[in-house]
C-alpha cells in the first residue's frame, strides 16, 4: 500500500494505539483483507494529501479507523456502497475504476465478526 500511495504522492500514515490492544477473536487474514480494501479505497479515491489508519480501545471494542483527505461519501451513498458491484455516484465513480465489489465482501467479512462498517 505504500508504494501504491507514493505513487499518486500521498502520505500514508499508521497511528499506533498508546497503549497495548486487547486480543480479539477474529480471523486475522479476513480482518486484513477488509483493512487492505479500506486502505485501497481511500488511496484510490484521495487526490492529495495523506490517508492515516489508526486502532483504539473504545469499552470493549477495538475500533480501526481508516482516514483520508479525499473527496469523501455522500450521505445518500453511504448505504449503497455496501451493496454488490455499487461504486457511488458523481465525482468517485468517475474518478478511479473498480468493480464495486470490495465494500460488499468488507462488509460481509465484518457482519459475520459482528462488528460494524
Amino acid at each position: 500500500m505504500q508504494t501504491f500511495a507514493e505513487k499518486k504522492g500521498l502520505k500514508l500514515e499508521f497511528y499506533k494505539p498508546e497503549k497495548p490492544l486487547p486480543k480479539v477473536m477474529v480471523d486475522p487474514f479476513k480482518i486484513q483483507d477488509v483493512i487492505l480494501n479500506l486502505l485501497s479505497n481511500a488511496i484510490k479515491y484521495t487526490r492529495q494529501g495523506k490517508v492515516m489508519v489508526s486502532m483504539e480501545q473504545i469499552g470493549n471494542e477495538v475500533i480501526t479507523t481508516v482516514e483520508d483527505t479525499g473527496i469523501g461519501i455522500k450521505k445518500e451513498d453511504l448505504d449503497r456502497l455496501f451493496t454488490k458491484y455499487e461504486r457511488g455516484s458523481g465525482l468517485a465513480k468517475s474518478t478511479a475504476e473498480g468493480s464495486g465489489i470490495g465494500l460488499y465482501i468488507s462488509k460481509k467479512i465484518i457482519d459475520l465478526h459482528h462488528g460494524r462498517i
